[in-house]
């Protein structure tokens, strides 16, 4: 027996609550399932929350299935600078390229950058410079921000991606 659960829009609990502090969890009205360990065989109550910002733009999905053409939509944080791939590290994540000097905070604490680039990456890091470096000229000249890409698909276990082909 299999459930699955789909939880989205969960940025309170992203950002503000930590599953550990049951009261302020349950006070901020965030997401809690019933859990059953199938190796401990034993059941509980966990908070849940969407893993928001590690893939706002819903580019695993596809990737598992070996979809070979995306369209990609994203609405940036501020106004891009030489600093894009640290401020976006929703998009460098995919990359791998989200810059150690970067911090990536949520409710439960910070998350390390290694560990983040690695558990996203799905595409070269060369290409997130190539990527950013498209923006921030066609920003320069007052164009507007899209850029067309091939890239290389890289294994992400993490992610269920297989990686071996282009998009």
């Amino acid at each position: 027996l299999i459930q699955v659960a789909g939880i989205s829009s969960g940025f309170i609990a992203q950002n503000y609550a930590n599953s550990q502090n049951e009261t302020t969890w349950e006070l901020m009205g965030c997401e809690e399932l019933t859990y059953w360990d199938g190796v401990k065989f034993e059941g509980r109550n966990m908070g849940f929350a969407d893993g928001g910002g590690t893939d706002n733009m819903a580019v695993f999905p596809p990737l598992r299935r070996g979809v070979q053409k995306l369209i990609i939509c994203c609405a940036i944080g501020g106004e891009p600078g030489p600093t894009f791939a640290k401020d976006n590290y929703d998009i460098s994540g995919y990359f791998g390229a989200v810059p150690a000097d970067a911090e990536i905070s949520v409710g439960s604490g910070v998350i390390a950058i290694d560990v983040w680039n690695q558990h996203l990456q799905v595409f070269p890091p060369e290409c997130c410079d190539e990527l950013v470096q498209k923006i921030l000229d066609q920003h320069e000249a007052g164009q507007p921000l899209r850029v067309r890409l091939k890239m290389q698909v890289l294994e992400n276990v993490a992610q269920g991606v297989k990686g071996g082909y282009e998009v």
